[in-house]
């Protein structure tokens, strides 16, 4: 590996940031590996341990996205398959004891140009899913597509297409929780292949987890003592008193519980309230009515 320079224009690049993001990242690994001429073996199982040994990537897939894009030509000389780094020697400037040798491979020539596999011959464009892949154990699995994440707009059209249960704030929720993380899925955090299978998952962890109703916005301490206060004094369970007052202590106790908890599974806060007075009255009214030991 060599060390080579990138220029600040290859950020607001519009074709390479077409590509995937690791897709951008193994091209600039290429220069590093790449000779004078920018031209290096075309081996994938070797580039891959070179430049992304820790990813879970099909590194001939990328490099045919690359060869297709014009990033890189893949080509054959007398039996030996090579890359060239397109307009290499125009973004490098090689000094020292490399800008004194010369390429150990033969530059392309007419004719030498490889075609992609059936398997690689197909565009990333609309693309969320695998291409294909072998049947058969042992067989070369088939390229992936590379994954393009769903706008807000995409992921909430599709969510109120297929659940009507989702309240819009929720499922946007969970969008920005996908986002956030890059859309890399399950403990090995690999990159999500189908975003639309993210979403069955969303929603299905929702239900779990009551996240389906629109968001709350929660209410302060004084709002929910005043609330709570008007209700228990409206509703006086025992006869013999003039009036039931919920105690402040269990109240705030139980604003301080739900709060903790961010609300969870509490679209209606009022509706809590009510719940927890209820629930203080009945456990009141079973003491009550325990015969004296």
């Amino acid at each position: 590996m060599r060390i080579r320079t990138i220029k600040p224009g290859f950020f607001k690049h519009e074709l390479i940031a077409d590509l995937a993001p690791l897709t951008r990242l193994l091209f600039v690994s290429l220069w590093c590996m790449a000779d004078r001429r920018g031209r290096l073996e075309d081996r994938p199982r070797r580039i891959k341990v070179e430049c992304l040994p820790f990813d879970d990537c099909d590194v001939d897939a990328m490099l045919w996205e690359l060869h297709r894009a014009g990033f890189v030509d893949r080509y054959e000389v007398d039996g030996i398959e090579l890359i060239q780094v397109v307009a290499f020697e125009k973004h490098q400037r090689v000094s020292g004891n490399e800008s004194q040798t010369e390429s150990e491979f033969p530059e392309k020539h007419s004719g030498s140009n490889r075609e992609a596999p059936e398997k690689h011959q197909g565009s990333q464009e609309g693309k969320g899913v695998k291409e294909g892949k072998g049947k058969e154990k042992g067989k070369e699995r088939g390229a992936r597509a590379a994954f393009l994440p769903p706008t807000l707009d995409e992921w909430q059209a599709y969510c109120a297409e297929t659940w009507s249960d989702w309240h819009p704030s929720r499922s946007q929720e969970s969008h920005e929780y996908y986002a956030g993380v890059n859309w890399r899925v399950g403990a090995a955090k690999k990159q999500a292949e189908d975003w639309r299978a993210c979403a069955r998952t969303a929603h299905t962890n929702a239900v779990k987890w009551g996240n389906l109703n629109p968001i709350m916005p929660a209410p302060s301490m004084a709002e929910w003592l005043e609330f709570a206060g008007a209700f228990a004094a409206q509703n006086a369970p025992f006869p013999t008193e003039p009036r039931f007052i919920w105690p402040e202590d269990l109240a705030k106790a139980a604003f301080s519980r739900h709060k903790a908890a961010n609300w969870l599974r509490i679209s209606d806060w009022r509706s809590q309230a009510k719940a927890d007075c209820r629930e203080w009255v009945g456990r009141e009214i079973s003491n009550r009515q325990r015969p004296n030991r």
